[in-house]
């Protein structure tokens, strides 16, 4: 399977029609971070279809010289990052999450830290009652 063979169109500049060269894509209405749902439209027989998400009208020009007109409507997705490789050896803390300087680097001894920080409740004398 070939991932993400379908084209992608975005109506960043809020236009009316985009004319677009193939009856199958993906629609996203705006660019990351404003997009929405990533919607398959198929025209199937028909020369215009909508998006039933953000109303976009897409016309099918089998003409077009560019992938759709306006071209920079077209979302250009950024190539799979490869994760088959060796996992990078990291320790805990470090990497995406660095601690700080001294903290504890295993579970254990974040437990008696963590301990050691947390205030005791006083004890109250037998018979007395909290109000």
């Amino acid at each position: 399977m070939e991932p993400r063979a379908k084209p992608h169109f975005h109506n960043t500049p809020g236009l009316r029609r985009i004319k677009v060269g193939v009856k199958k894509f993906m629609c996203v209405v705006d660019l990351p971070p404003f997009d929405h749902p990533h919607i398959f439209v198929d025209m199937g027989t028909e020369d215009e279809s909508v998006c039933p998400y953000c109303s976009t009208v897409f016309a099918c020009d089998g003409a077009l010289s560019a992938p759709c007109d306006p071209p920079e409507c077209e979302y250009k997705l950024e190539p799979e990052t490869d994760f088959s490789g060796p996992a990078p050896d990291v320790e805990i803390g470090e990497g995406y999450l660095p601690c700080p300087p001294g903290a504890p680097r295993s579970p254990d001894a974040a437990m008696q830290t963590h301990a050691s920080r947390t205030p005791r409740l006083e004890s109250r004398p037998a018979g007395k009652r909290a109000v």
